[in-house]
């Protein structure tokens, strides 16, 4: 990004994106970001980065210099040489000239300059200091203890802007390696690490959040956890959720056999009350004591009301008209009487 702010970085459009020329191997990378688009922060020149010094960067600069030195020679090869007295194996030799300035004549210095003019000598191409390498911020890995990369572990809602528990420094990954970034990084790596000295300073911070975050408690604020610990999260509401129907539901059907139980003795209590059944006691009794539900004393109260239910049974009266001829005529007149 210096490089491009100096005006030294070249930058064309190509098919409406913008393409870099790689100042090493003065390759042209391609990129996705469209033209559209100001080229105004660091990350909009992660495609250079990644191509410059790599792989296929200094195999790409080791054919231009091999290139540029079969040029080299073609043109010294292509110049004849001056013709001297004495022949020699090597003037003579069609494969191989090498070429011999002229002789600088001290009588004139006309002669001498139109001379010098004249002659092309060779010189070796002259390459100025390697820039510096772009410095992606501190790189660090911390102990996963679960299965999940470091995509899911590191805690990406701290670093949203203008939040109560952002990180102040940032996050960010590139090639499956995090890397932690000061915010005002340098933008460029020292020459005794892998970033620059205010990245590398927040080693301590970056250890102590590795550690922090594996230690979460279950009541800990969302904003705090990391994406793995969320799903965790979302994971178990959902098992406690899905215990809640199962009670709802069990209780719901609880009450509905309650709530029914309830109406039915209402229903019997309206019939009590409404309606005249002789002997409505014993029929009681005997259904109680045969362990019937309400129901069916209900349905067996309707049955007597329809059908006539008539009970044989004896009155006070009755039972004083035996006393009295059983006291008389004893037990013979009393069976004599019943038949």
């Amino acid at each position: 990004m210096t490089l491009y702010q100096h005006g030294i970085l070249n930058v064309s459009p190509i098919d409406g994106f913008h393409a870099f020329d790689c100042p090493h191997c003065l390759s042209l990378v391609k990129s996705s970001i469209s033209v559209t688009v100001s080229l105004s922060i660091i990350s909009h020149f992660t495609v250079l980065s990644n191509h410059y010094r790599r792989k296929s960067c200094i195999t790409q600069h080791t054919h231009n210099e091999s290139h540029s030195a079969q040029i080299a020679l073609k043109r010294l090869n292509s110049i004849p040489s001056t013709p001297t007295s004495s022949s020699s194996p090597l003037s003579n030799s069609s494969h191989s000239e090498l070429f011999t300035p002229p002789p600088i004549s001290s009588n004139s210095a006309n002669d001498s300059h139109s001379n010098l003019s004249n002659t092309i000598l060779p010189c070796n191409p002259v390459y100025g200091p390697a820039p510096p390498l772009p410095c992606h911020g501190l790189p660090f890995h911390w102990e996963i203890t679960h299965d999940a990369n470091m995509q899911v572990t590191l805690p990406w809602l701290r670093t949203l802007h203008g939040k109560q528990d952002e990180l102040p420094y940032t996050l960010n990954i590139l090639d499956d390696q995090a890397y932690a970034r000061s915010p005002n990084c340098t933008h460029f790596v020292e020459d005794t690490g892998d970033s620059c000295a205010l990245c590398a300073s927040l080693r301590p911070a970056v250890d102590d959040l590795g550690k922090t975050i594996q230690h979460y408690q279950p009541h800990t604020r969302r904003s705090l956890k990391n994406v793995h610990q969320l799903s965790q999260t979302i994971d178990d509401r959902a098992k406690e959720l899905e215990h809640w129907k199962l009670k709802s539901l069990n209780d719901g059907r609880s009450i509905s056999n309650k709530l029914n139980t309830i109406s039915n003795h209402s229903v019997l209590l309206m019939a009590m009350s409404q309606m005249d059944v002789p002997w409505l006691q014993c029929l009681l009794q005997a259904q109680i004591k045969n362990g019937v539900g309400v129901n069916t004393i209900i349905c067996c109260v309707e049955e007597a009301i329809e059908q006539g239910y008539k009970p044989c049974g004896y009155s006070d009266d009755a039972y004083d008209l035996v006393l009295l001829i059983y006291r008389i005529g004893g037990a013979n007149l009393l069976y004599a009487l019943n038949q």
